[in-house]
């Protein structure tokens, strides 16, 4: 007798899905549940901020493994939104949210990211940033201090999600 599978998401939940194609190694990208296939614990998401590779398109909607995808983080209220030198935090950049170290502060509230998994520094807004936290068995956790960690998902299928320029 074949045992059904739930999933820990349902339609409308707001996520983050993770790929791990190098190109996009350490981002998350926000959207939003439209269809869970517990059976095969696959999700289908409409993606919040990628920009479609068919002009004649203006959503992106792709089948993602469950072990992919986490719910989107709670809001940062803005008295907690202060950053500096050293703060490991999630930059929104290029249609994701990409994980990166603050090197520097340019401005009163500009600041210089390096991205890690790409190997590139950007200067961006406070606005487009936020502090990085760890979903792990079902609680936001501060960031782990885990360099020895590849980030590699225990899953097939990533998703085959393209992330435009802004």
């Amino acid at each position: 007798m074949a045992v059904a599978r739930s999933s820990l998401f349902s339609v409308g939940d707001k996520v983050e899905v993770t790929a791990e194609c190098v190109s996009l190694r350490g981002a998350l990208f926000p959207g939003e549940v439209v269809k869970v296939i517990p059976q095969e614990n696959r999700l289908q998401v409409e993606f919040d901020l990628l920009k479609p590779k068919n002009e004649k398109e203006t959503i992106v909607r792709e089948m993602v493994d469950e072990c992919t995808v986490r719910p989107a983080p709670p809001a940062e209220h803005k008295n907690d939104s202060k950053f500096a030198a050293g703060d490991i935090v999630d930059a929104l950049y290029k249609g994701g949210w990409w994980e990166g170290t603050i090197v520097h502060q340019e401005q009163h509230s500009k600041f210089t990211v390096f991205f890690r998994f790409a190997s590139i520094q950007v200067n961006l807004d406070a606005s487009r940033l936020r502090h990085h936290q760890e979903w792990i068995n079902g609680a936001w956790l501060p960031p782990l201090n885990n360099n020895n960690s590849n980030g590699e998902e225990q899953c097939e299928g990533q998703p085959e999600t393209s992330a435009k320029g802004e």
